[in-house]
């Protein structure tokens, strides 16, 4: 009986302490696919959702590129949900302060996979998986 509360309240938080607090501006969370011409800049926008988000915590969310078996990390930044600041190591993020709206942007070039995978939250859950076809 004890064992299966402490595995009941061990995946709540799990499950709790994944949940990203920010979301896409995009209808849907599904895998998406998009037509793009070479070198085009694609902006990714998302919303913080501040309820699910603690106070102060530092919110990392990014793009990769799947090389072999791991992920390399391309574009990215951190949001200090407090003061809805952010600021990245990287060119790419851009955010509007106070309004809870932020996005990423990519420049699409033949050089690069063209899947990408977003990740989101503080241990970096990956969400979905998005794919250029570049013409």
């Amino acid at each position: 009986m004890c064992l299966s509360f402490a595995l009941l309240f061990l995946s709540c938080v799990i499950v709790v302490a994944t949940k990203p607090c920010a979301r896409f501006e995009f209808p849907t969370l599904q895998d998406q696919t998009f037509t793009v011409e070479e070198n085009t800049t694609v902006t990714l926008p998302f919303r913080l959702d501040a309820a699910s988000c603690v106070a102060g915590d530092t919110f990392t969310i990014g793009i990769s590129r799947q090389q072999q078996d791991y992920h390399i990390l391309t574009d990215y930044c951190k949001i200090n949900t407090r003061n809805e600041t952010c600021h990245s190591t990287r060119p790419g993020c851009s955010c509007r302060v106070g309004q809870g709206l932020y996005s990423l942007t990519k420049t699409v070039d033949r050089t690069d996979s063209t899947t990408w995978y977003w990740w989101t939250g503080i241990d970096m859950v990956e969400t979905t998986r998005l794919t250029f076809d570049i013409t």
